[in-house]
């Protein structure tokens, strides 16, 4: 079996896609980073099965932080900063 890896970039983060093991073709994900052009692999991977709840995982954290303040610095906001 060839071995297959797909990466999907999208300004400074991505995704990787790649076989659980040599011989099981079941679909793993790795997320990715970049900065100042150079792109790497995060310590964070999971199966393909687990992606509802990363999606959720992550919805919830976004809410989280479109309630304290966004981060603006001349006029560009750079994610958000805890309130108080």
């Amino acid at each position: 079996m060839k071995r297959m890896e797909i990466k999907s970039k999208h300004g400074v983060v991505g995704i990787k896609f790649y076989p659980r093991g040599k011989n099981d073709p079941h679909i793993c994900i790795r997320f990715l980073g970049e900065d100042d052009g150079n792109w790497w692999e995060t310590d964070v991977s999971f199966s393909s099965a687990w992606i509802d709840e990363y999606i959720k995982m992550l919805q919830a954290a976004k809410s989280i932080c479109e309630s304290e303040h966004p981060d603006i610095v001349d006029g560009r906001q750079y994610g958000w900063k805890f309130k108080g």
